[in-house]
């Protein structure tokens, strides 16, 4: 199929440059994706990923019923964001953001695919870097939603400090990017789950389900 693509919008970050493109399938689609110095990170279509991700947390939740409170690690298109507040029992959605015009680009051009996730009252978006949220939070978080690793994000540092201050929590990481090239090679080494983009939902749901299997062996054998 082919596209073509039009600059709408556009913001320099600590991360890189961020920019909005419009489409133009030749079927008669329009839609919108977000580049971070030209890398695809999200776009309207291809919500697979976190429907699944939202499908395997409710299984995960069920007969489990409380509050919840979860961090959302960048707000791209905003379907993560919607997974998030689509789980049961979801009482507040801290969402993480680097760029400023990202959470304006979500009102104005993807609200229709993430049914408005930014505008929904139990959320709370704050723009700054994932990292320094991260260091600054005494905990408070009972699930974590990652799903991007970015160039520069400080993704060991980030993993460091959610396992050391809730090392219950299982962490799936998913990357368009070259895990060699992009700061994240301690995945590998660590032996820490890793998704590459594009995949299609059997494959995360496989991960993660592997992933939750390992943490709750972990957990119950230091108990």
């Amino acid at each position: 199929m082919q596209f073509r693509y039009e600059d709408v919008d556009a913001e320099d970050t600590p991360l890189g440059r961020l920019t909005l493109r419009r489409y133009h399938a030749e079927t008669g689609e329009v839609g919108y994706e977000v580049r971070i110095d030209g890398h695809f990170l999200m776009a309207s279509h291809g919500a697979h990923s976190e429907q699944a991700m939202a499908a395997l947390a409710r299984e995960r939740l069920a007969g489990e019923p409380r509050p919840l409170t979860v961090l959302v690690g960048g707000l791209g298109a905003g379907h993560t964001l919607r997974a998030a507040l689509d789980l049961p029992d979801v009482e507040r959605v801290v969402v993480v953001e680097i760029g400023a015009r990202v959470v304006d680009w979500n009102r104005r051009y993807f609200a229709e695919v993430n049914g408005d996730a930014v505008s929904d009252p139990r959320v709370a978006v704050q723009v700054g870097d994932l990292a320094d949220h991260v260091r600054a939070t005494a905990g408070g978080v009972d699930l974590m939603l990652l799903d991007v690793v970015m160039p520069k994000l400080g993704g060991h540092e980030v993993y460091d400090r959610i396992k050391a201050k809730r090392p219950e929590i299982a962490v799936v990481f998913c990357t368009g990017f070259d895990p060699e090239t992009a700061g994240a090679q301690f995945l590998r080494e660590e032996g820490v789950s890793l998704v590459r983009k594009p995949f299609d939902a059997q494959t995360l749901l496989q991960t993660v389900r592997a992933t939750l299997d390992e943490q709750r062996l972990c957990t119950a054998s230091t108990t």
